[in-house]
């Protein structure tokens, strides 16, 4: 079947005349449907959790389901990823389109990364200070990293 074109044909089986008897034929009809193909992507990945939707690009056979393990949000009918509450993490998004028509279940995949969000706090617990008090010390939590820049306010 890997050469034939999709459609619907009449396969015919003839027996000669022999031995007295006639021609014989028979006939049947049979159906090649084309087989399923698809691919996916996440071409902005890694994406930020911060950064809304991750937009899956589908192309092939339309109508199959997407689905990943557990910390991914993952719409499981268009492949969007709502990446706010997705637990940051690299991730395997599997597009499946079940048996149909005689062809086998197909399925493709692709890779999505989710980096979590920089976020950060600071004080300075002994403010105000004095400015003959020497050096004044930031509490910093969170995302650390960047320089601290100080801005007369």
């Amino acid at each position: 079947m890997g050469t034939s074109t999709p459609g619907t044909y009449t396969v015919t089986y003839t027996i000669a005349a022999a031995g007295g008897c006639g021609l014989f034929t028979t006939t049947t009809s049979i159906t090649v449907t084309t087989a399923p193909a698809a691919t996916i992507s996440y071409a902005g990945s890694p994406y930020c959790s911060n950064a809304g939707t991750a937009t899956v690009t589908q192309t092939g056979t339309a109508g199959g389901t997407y689905s990943s393990t557990a910390g991914l949000t993952l719409n499981p009918a268009t492949g969007d990823v709502t990446l706010a509450t997705s637990t940051p993490g690299t991730y395997t998004v599997t597009y499946t389109i079940p048996a149909a028509g005689g062809c086998s279940i197909f399925s493709t995949t692709a890779s999505i990364t989710v980096t979590a969000a920089p976020a950060a706090t600071i004080s300075y617990g002994g403010s105000p200070y004095c400015s003959n008090a020497g050096t004044a010390t930031v509490t910093q939590t969170g995302t650390a990293g960047a320089p601290i820049h100080l801005q007369r306010g």
